[in-house]
């Protein structure tokens, strides 16, 4: 999924009520389950919009409409900003010689900024603990923190990647 389409999803489908934002909608697409019905039934709701925001668009087949311009430019800023951070982020990885997991976890971190040991584990192809301690290494370096507040279950949150695509709240102010 596009970096902007998430927010564009989140701001659309408040005019229906949803009261769900970006972090919400992640959150909600990676698994973790605050265990409120309500932040869940609207990012369901928010992840229905995307859907049908990605038929619209296939159809669209390379027209863009009058008016997307601006959206396209700032899509384009946050795109660069996006990559720019990636790139920063791999090379001191490199430079600070991690295992290979810890990059590859770092990649994961740019297409879903919230993670578990359990997710980590499938994406990476690694055993539960050598997720964990490859999420230990990121959090150790400030690139990710834990979100929970649990021992068990927990989910964690890189929050410069978030930055750099939706600003600091996910809303259209920032």
């Amino acid at each position: 999924m596009a970096p902007h389409v998430p927010l564009e999803a989140v701001l659309s489908s408040r005019i229906e009520g949803t009261r769900t934002g970006v972090e919400d909608l992640l959150r909600y697409e990676s698994g973790f389950d605050d265990g409120q019905p309500q932040t869940r039934d609207d990012a369901h709701e928010v992840g229905n919009y995307i859907a049908v925001l990605d038929h619209g668009l296939a159809r669209l087949e390379g027209d863009l409409p009058r008016g997307v311009a601006a959206q396209a430019s700032d899509a384009e800023e946050r795109t660069v900003r996006l990559v720019q951070l990636q790139l920063e982020m791999r090379q001191r990885l490199l430079a600070e010689r991690v295992s290979s997991n810890v990059v590859r976890a770092a990649d994961q971190l740019f297409g879903n900024p919230f993670v578990s040991p359990n997710l980590l584990a499938k994406a990476l192809d690694v055993s539960y603990p050598t997720a964990l301690s490859t999420i230990g290494t990121l959090v150790d370096r400030g690139d990710l923190t834990e979100v929970t507040g649990r021992k068990r279950n927990r989910y964690f949150f890189a929050w410069r990647i978030f930055d750099a695509i939706y600003g600091t709240d996910g809303s259209a102010e920032s």
